[in-house]
Formats: C-alpha cells, sequence, structure tokens
C-alpha cells in the first residue's frame, strides 16, 4: 500500500496537489494500493476521492498525534508513505519517528526555493523534517540542485523524477488565425507567478495589437487589476478567473507566457506545449530544462523589458511561432503521466513495498 499524505488536494489548488492526484489514480489503475490522505478539508467523493485529517489547518501541530493514529491503525511495515510539501512533510515524519513505524518513508520535493531558507531556524527545521526519510524525489534536476546546495548532507538521498502530465493531444490542434494574437498564463495569482512583471511588460507592448488572458484565482487579483489599470492596458489583460477547461483555452490561443519568479517544474507549460503552443519562459532553475531551447524564448523574470522583448519576438514573427510551437508539442510528450506513475512504482519496489 502507497499511503500519499499531502497537505490539501482542493481541486483549484497548485500543481503539486494535481500531480498528487495524477500519480494516485495510475497507482490505482495499475491495481497497485494506494490511499489519498489531506490534513486539512474533508474527503471529497468523485473522479478522485481521499480521505482527509479534518485539521482546521494544515499547519496545526494537532495533525502529528492525528497523523500517529493513522500510521498506527492503517500502515503496514511493507507500505511506503510518501509525503508531500511543508509542513505535512514535517509532521509525518515526527509522526513515524514517534510510532517507531518501521517502513519506507519518503517525499517528493516540488520547489526550488521556500521561505525556510532565508530563515535563520530553516536549517534546524530541514534536518529535523528530512531526517528520517529514505528518498527524497525532485521533480527536476533544478530542484535537486537547489536542494544540495541548501543541504548537502541529504546527497545520497536525492534522485530525479521529473513529473508527469496527463497529456490531452495525441496530436498537435491546428490553429485558424485569429482577428488578434493571444498570449495565455495559467496558474494562480500568487507573487511567485509574476504576473505583475508580466503586465508591465504587456504595458511595454502598446504598439501591438495582441490580447493577454490570465486563467487563475488567487490573492493578487484586486492588486493586478488596479495595476492594469495604472498602466492604462485594462483592455489588452483579461482575468478569466479559474477555468475549467484548459485544453480548451489553450487551443484558442498563440502564446504562452509563464513568466514565475521561479517554478519547481511547470505543469502548464508542459500542458501548453502539448497543445503546440511556443513558449515564453523565465529563465530559471526547473522551468528552463522542461521548456528547452528550442520551444521560445526564456526572459528574465525580473525584467519586464526581457518579457516584452520574448513577446514581441513570438507575437511578429508567426513562422517561428509555428515553429516553437511545434517543437513544444514534440518535447510535451517526454512527460507523460504514464511514465511518471512507472517511474515511482519501480522505486516503490525497489524500497520493499509489498503489493498483495
Amino acid at each position: 500500500m502507497i499511503h500519499h499524505i499531502i497537505n490539501q488536494l482542493g481541486v483549484r489548488d497548485g500543481g503539486a496537489e494535481a500531480v498528487v492526484r495524477t500519480l494516485h489514480m495510475g497507482l490505482c489503475a495499475r491495481n497497485v494500493p494506494s490511499t489519498l490522505m489531506a490534513v486539512s478539508e474533508p474527503g471529497v467523493q468523485g473522479s478522485c476521492p481521499y480521505q482527509s485529517l479534518n485539521m482546521s489547518s494544515p499547519y496545526t501541530l494537532k495533525a502529528v498525534p492525528a497523523l500517529v493514529r493513522y500510521i498506527r491503525a492503517n500502515c503496514d511495515k511493507q507500505d511506503v508513505i510518501h509525503s508531500h510539501l511543508f509542513p505535512g512533510n514535517l509532521f509525518v515524519s515526527l509522526a513515524v519517528r514517534l510510532t517507531g513505524w518501521p517502513g519506507a518513508l519518503v517525499t517528493t520535493e516540488h520547489s526550488t526555493s521556500n521561505r525556510r531558507r532565508s530563515k535563520w531556524w530553516g536549517p534546524a527545521v530541514d534536518r529535523l523534517t528530512y531526517a528520517r526519510y529514505d528518498r527524497i524525489f525532485c521533480i527536476s534536476d533544478g530542484v535537486r540542485d537547489a536542494l544540495d546546495d541548501w543541504m548537502p548532507t541529504l546527497r545520497s538521498k536525492l534522485e530525479v523524477i521529473r513529473n508527469g502530465v496527463a497529456l490531452s493531444f495525441s496530436k498537435m490542434p491546428e490553429r485558424k488565425p485569429g482577428a488578434k494574437p493571444v498570449v495565455v498564463s495559467v496558474g494562480r495569482l500568487s507573487k511567485i507567478k509574476n504576473y505583475d512583471t508580466a503586465i508591465r511588460a504587456v504595458a511595454m507592448l502598446d504598439d501591438l495589437d495582441f490580447e493577454y488572458c490570465i486563467a487563475g484565482g488567487g490573492s493578487e487579483n484586486a492588486a493586478l487589476l488596479q495595476l492594469c489599470a495604472d498602466l492604462d492596458v485594462s483592455d489588452k489583460v483579461c482575468f478569466l478567473g479559474y477555468v475549467n477547461d484548459v485544453a480548451a483555452l489553450l487551443t484558442r490561443a498563440d502564446v504562452f507566457l509563464i513568466p514565475s519568479r521561479w517554478e519547481g517544474f511547470g505543469l502548464s507549460a508542459v500542458e501548453a506545449m502539448n497543445a503546440g503552443l511556443p513558449v515564453v519562459a523565465s529563465n530559471v532553475p526547473g522551468l528552463s530544462e522542461i521548456v528547452g531551447v528550442d520551444c521560445g524564448p526564456t526572459v528574465d523574470p525580473d525584467s519586464p523589458a526581457s518579457v516584452a522583448e520574448g513577446l514581441r519576438g513570438m507575437l511578429t514573427d508567426p513562422d517561428w511561432r509555428l515553429a516553437c510551437g511545434r517543437n513544444a508539442f514534440t518535447r510535451s510528450q517526454q512527460f507523460s503521466a504514464d511514465e511518471m506513475v512507472e517511474n515511482y512504482l519501480c522505486r516503490y519496489r525497489d524500497l520493499g513495498l509489498a503489493e498483495a
């Protein structure tokens, strides 16, 4: 049995949550026993049901005794516990030690950066978190290298398993020329996603006729709307909110923009590439290795001028745009959900998973 434990699993949560759901469902499809547990939120039924510890917040220490009870009641010595995200991975590590459970404990590192690494107490907390883990899976080379730099003592535990996506398109979608090009970004409205820089870049392209659509909701919505008004680009920037059918949105776009300040992998970029979109991406570890060099320009996420330059090249050169889109579609095939699930299953078996 694989026991996946993560902070929360709301439908509108980010990339890590989507990956965990995909991994869990992929294991179940292979008749590998797998459970999905959220620290907070009630469990739900539907296409991917899960259980919950029903904590009021994923950050409450009350999660530790609840995890102790869960492990004692449900986890055999030949099972694997797989945690995702902080602080859940800290709480799982503490609970495993308190129970003395002897099975294999693994976690996935989903980002190249976090706030703990800028705090004086960060090293102590991360040493405590990671000490009990048998393997730390990193979703990209960039994530592995960042964690290795931060805590070299973990080096022997680190292993890269790249994220996988349920690819929507088996062949590149055809696009009909529209009245004006459409640039799309997909992701929650947070500082990490860096939409303020993207909007400033759009303001620098007032000589070009195009539309910029952002799919996602979040805490930065009001601030970004005000920024659009201040820069007089409200007629060019469209906030779509949460979008259920992202694949359909991508087929109506011409360019994908992912301007993140940091990004461990970039699931939305792979989905866009699979839709045959060229990608203007931040030149940051993790993301840049996934997008590659022939799927579109990489840009400096701290420079609106750099983002504007990348967009200008895509918007004014249809032949380059098409060539990058074709390359992107081909490259997306490397990141299938099936390959990710098989890679994890192989590692679980290496750790002694009993599948009976």
